[in-house]
């Protein structure tokens, strides 16, 4: 089943059993579905368009609680973290510090990085790699970490 199909599904699911929240995120989503077809100029997308589009969403609402909790709101930014949690079912499951080290590693490895210079090429290749499952923010401090120790040698 594709990520489209199970977000149809999955909408339809929460319209029979009258689950508002649910479906006004799922509806929102298909909407920005569409959005990306038209922007594409195809007539189906991929699951990595798909996936592209639920990343934006969820760094959204990320964002916009972030900004609500700071303005008092804590309302709104309970009701985005609720949204944020129901977006975040359609992610991959993230890679565990392990897995994204040793992406990390190979990336080093094959670009024959040595220094924070090389840091933008790393990312890079790790964030292409990890194809979504890993937090930039996360990938980030690893690489400064290792590459800052490749640079102390």
């Amino acid at each position: 089943m594709s990520q489209i199909q199970r977000i149809e599904e999955d909408f339809r699911r929460a319209l029979k059993a009258g689950d508002r929240e649910t479906v006004s995120v799922l509806r929102m989503l298909k909407s920005a579905l569409i959005n990306k077809k038209i922007e594409k100029k195809r007539e189906e997308l991929t699951d990595n368009d798909v996936f592209e589009v639920i990343l934006h969403e969820v760094k959204m609402r990320k964002e916009a609680s972030l900004e609500y909790a700071k303005g008092g709101r804590d309302d709104k930014a309970t009701e985005e973290r609720k949204e944020l949690e129901i977006l975040e079912n359609y992610l991959p499951k993230p890679l565990r510090d392990n897995e994204l080290q040793g992406l990390v590693d190979k990336a080093v490895k094959e670009l024959k990085a040595q220094s924070l210079k090389d840091m933008g090429k790393v990312m890079k290749q790790v964030l292409g790699n990890a194809k979504g499952r890993a937090d930039g923010k996360r990938t980030s401090e690893m690489v400064r970490k290792i590459l800052g120790k490749a640079e102390s040698n």
